[in-house]
Formats: structure tokens, sequence, C-alpha cells
């Protein structure tokens, strides 16, 4: 496979810093290859144009290629699509922060409820710091508007207003369209999304916000990426059918509740609000489909939705089952059981371990003799005192012989014998959970019988696994 990739003609550059950020409505369709707004996924058996599977955001069958770069389902990683949204949603992951912006802004004309700077640098503290403060100013500064008293309950924006206060500061526009009783008004998303806008790029700096990365509007979700299908490849199963992925199922149903909007632009509000809450809910159990007090997105057999959040957090997740997790060689790992008979350095170490487990070392015209004898007795020796070897590579490094299947190799200075473990080889040893420098020793090898790890009683302090071997010793 090392073979399969060119190399790039491109200039390495030096990266100085990463900036993360929000994406934006206007990025999301920048980079989108193709508007989503089909439910349906294939066609005749052919992937459904404008729908998830559109051959433009990749493809991972043999017999398709990309329709934009032209790869196969090696080359090409896959590309966004999007889905443009009949009514805006708010992203779940920010309606907190939403709700704490709101607070702090003029819900008439957006400008900020007061005008001090705050010295702080960090975006963070600054943002708290307003948002401390801002509970002491209930009149805007700008239009002299009383502000209402904001609430986020049910995955919906309401407010209580104050009429009095209100109709004495302006009355004729009062008696026009700002007639508002005493009672909790809901707040629409377009209207949210309308008071986000007009927050100016100053006030947005002002408040710890950066108006090109992290704009509150951007918050609010009017076009929805969709992942390319590599994120979210169908099982094949063995009867020819096709099980897709709960990413692709949670998407179907946001295009089919989308379409069901838009059929119903001039219904009546409380049919049109039905159809905008399952949005929400749908789009909110797609991006985190594990919130408290939320219902569970669930398939038909019952089984809860997998959603992105799930995906990447917990142990299992992309980061820590994928990006950190590792698999090395010349490590092994069993059992730790109490051994008074060894030394307080040496670690006991099973028969079975010590011939799988190999130690790579370079021939010199010190050890020539040994590791030829290594060689000569093969990865599986007749004596348990005999010992073996796996590997040998070539001082040119481009071969690695197995000796199951290869003899009679003859060694030169500078190979590398994979050979066996012996006693005194000394090894690093680990007990985890890991959370001190001395949890990780080093030892030096003894061979013993039996299955198990074994350590000296007075060693097993540092590793934090005395009250283990102590019970052991209580139960025999």
């Amino acid at each position: 496979m090392n073979t399969r990739y060119s190399d790039s003609p491109a200039e390495q550059r030096v990266v100085k810093s990463i900036q993360f950020s929000i994406l934006s409505t206007e990025e999301i369709l920048k980079q989108s290859v193709v508007d989503v707004n089909c439910s349906e996924l294939f066609d005749k058996g052919v992937p459904r144009d404008n729908g998830l599977y559109d051959l433009r955001m990749g493809t991972i069958d043999k017999q398709y290629r990309c329709q934009t770069c032209h790869g196969d389902l090696v080359d090409c990683q896959g590309h966004f699509g999007h889905i443009e949204l009949a009514h805006p949603v708010f992203n779940i992951c920010y309606a907190k922060t939403i709700h704490k912006i709101l607070q702090c802004v003029c819900i008439r004309c957006s400008a900020l409820l007061f005008n001090e700077t705050c010295k702080l640098k960090s975006g963070a503290k600054r943002f708290k710091w307003y948002y401390d403060n801002v509970k002491k100013h209930a009149t805007c500064p700008q239009c002299e508007y009383v502000q209402p008293k904001w609430s986020f309950e049910n995955m919906r924006f309401s407010v209580e207003f104050k009429a009095e206060d209100n109709t004495k500061k302006d009355k004729k526009k009062e008696k026009k369209k700002e007639q508002v009783d005493e009672n909790i008004a809901e707040f629409d998303n377009v209207m949210v999304l309308n008071i986000l806008r007009k927050i100016s790029n100053e006030d947005c700096n002002k408040l710890g916000f950066h108006h090109l990365y992290s704009h509150p509007k951007s918050m609010v979700i009017e076009a929805l990426p969709v992942p390319p299908q590599t994120v979210r490849p169908f099982v094949q199963m063995d009867t020819n059918a096709r099980t897709q992925d709960d990413l692709t199922h949670k998407l179907i149903e946001i295009l089919k509740c989308n379409q069901q909007i838009t059929k119903n632009k001039g219904a009546p509000k409380h049919v049109l609000d039905e159809y905008i809450n399952l949005l929400q809910f749908h789009i909110t159990t797609y991006i985190d489909n594990d919130i408290q007090g939320q219902p569970l997105a669930t398939q038909r057999t019952g089984r809860p939705i997998k959603s992105l959040g799930q995906r990447i957090k917990t142990k299992e997740g992309r980061v820590r089952g994928n990006l950190m997790g590792k698999r090395v060689d010349f490590s092994a790992r069993t059992v730790i059981t109490a051994e008074p008979n060894i030394r307080l350095d040496e670690l006991g170490v099973p028969m079975a371990i010590a011939q799988n487990m190999t130690f790579a070392e370079t021939v010199t015209a010190f050890n020539k003799k040994f590791l030829e004898s290594c060689v000569k007795n093969g990865p599986e020796p007749d004596s348990k005192d005999l010992i073996g070897a796996k590997y040998v590579i070539k001082n040119d490094g481009k071969f690695k012989k197995d000796l199951r299947f290869t003899q009679d190799i003859e060694l030169d200075i500078g190979d590398i014998v994979e050979r066996n473990m012996k006693n005194g080889d000394v090894v690093m040893f680990n007990r985890q959970p890991t959370l001190h420098k001395m949890s990780i020793l080093c030892h030096k090898v003894r061979i013993m019988e039996g299955n198990t790890f074994r350590m000296n009683l007075s060693a097993t302090s540092s590793y934090n696994a005395d009250k283990l071997i102590y019970t052991m010793f209580k139960i025999n």
C-alpha cells in the first residue's frame, strides 16, 4: 500500500497556528458540492442525484468513481453536501450560549445593554464578565427600550414583557405593533436569528466572540452540512440487502420533515409549529442523542440511534478509541500475582510470553555466536532452556525474514535479530490506570512457569497493586 500514493508535488509549509471556528452558513454553502433535497437513496439501483448517496459527495462502492474529484474509494475521502433548511434551527451545542447572548443585547436594536470595556483578554472570561454585569441594566442605552425577561424551556425561547414601562417610553410605536401583555410570549427561531444577525462586529468582539470565526448568528443552523458516505457507510447484508447507517437514517428523517415544512407554509400556525418542533428534535438528536430531559431517537427496533456526539465521546469514541488508542509491538498483558521468592527488581514472566515476545538485538562481534545459536534454534526451540528467534532484519533494512519459512541464514554485523526473551532482559512494566510516573518501572526478566506475571510484594505499592495481592493471599 505504500506505493499506492505518489509523493505530492506541493511545497511543504510550516503550520504556525490552528484556528477553530463555528461554520457559518456562507462557509457551509461554499464547501458544499451538492444541495441534498431528495430523501430517496437509489433510482433503479443507482445512487439518486441530489440524494444522500449522490456521487458528487464521493462513494465507497468499487463500481463508481467520485464525480467531483474523479477518484476511487481509496483516493477520494469524500466531499460535504448540505441541506437548506426550510426553517432555521438552533444548534443544541450552543443553546445555553444563545440564551446568555440574548440577555446581553437589546431585543429591539441588538446593541449591548452597557458599553463598559472589559480589560480581560480571554474571550470566555470577557463574555462571563459581561453576562454577570448585564443583570443591573434593564434598559437599552441606545433606544431606551425596557428589556424583557428571557427563558429557555422545552427547546423553545420565550420572553416576558413589562408592557407598562414600554408604553410610557414609546406610546406611538406601542399602539401600532408592540402592544404586549404581561403574559409570556414565545419567540420564533427566525426572530432569534434576526436579533443575533443585527449584532455588530464591534459588539461581537466586545462580548468575547470573534466576528469572523464565532459570530452568534452562526449558532443558528440555516444550512445543515451533510457528511460524505465515507463517514456513514452502509453495511452489505448476506441477502444482498443494505442496512443504512444511523446518521443516514437521521438525515432521511430531516429531509422528510424539511419537505413537509415547505409544503405547509400556508398552513395554520399550530400545524406548522408541530413540523418545526419535529425538525428541531431530529437535528438535535442527530447532533447529540444523549441530552437530559430530551426523548431518545430510536430505530424501529427500539435501539437508540448513535449520533455524532456519541461517535466522538466516550472511551470507544473517535478521539479516545481511534485517534488516541495505540497498538504497539513488543508488549504483553496478563494478570499479576505475588511471588516472594524473586528479587525486588525482578519480574516473573510466563514461559508462553517469553517464547512469543521478541527482543530486537543488533549483531556485533561480541554477540554474533549467541545470536547465530538463537537463529539456529528457530521460533520454537526443542527445549525450554534454549533461546530461539523469530525474525532477522538484514543490514539494509529492506527485508524482514521469517524464520518459520527461512533457514540457513548467515548473519552479518549490523543485522537485527528479534530473539525470544531470556533471563536478565530489562523490560518496562506498567499497571493501569497509570496515575503517576512510578506506575511504569524497569524490571529484569525471570522466566517462570505459570500464566501470570509474578512480582515481589515490596514492589507492589508503587503500582498501587498491594491491596489486590494481599486479597489474593487471603483467598489462597
